[in-house]
């Protein structure tokens, strides 16, 4: 079974929807708002907004890596819900 990738919109700088540089992650069950302090060149990206709020970034990663473990821990809890006693 393959999960479907999540989309990601381009980098936006800040804007009135959002005070920080970021990109978007859309998923069927909610999005991904991944943000960081560029005006401050500090690019230590965090998870502001997740479909389910309840999980830590480590500090030190970047914009790719973050979406990297996005995309694996919205495959892992998708994959939860698959019933395989089938």
């Amino acid at each position: 079974m393959k999960i479907k990738q999540i989309e990601w919109s381009e980098m936006f700088e800040p804007n009135m929807r959002c005070g920080y540089d970021h990109v978007i992650g859309e998923t069927p069950f909610g999005r991904f708002l991944l943000t960081w302090k560029g005006w401050k060149n500090e690019w230590n990206p965090c998870f502001d907004e997740t479909p389910w709020d309840d999980f830590a970034l480590p500090d030190g990663s970047s914009v790719a890596a973050c979406q990297q473990w996005a995309q694996k821990e919205f495959e892992k809890r998708m994959l939860e819900m698959v019933d395989t006693d089938d």
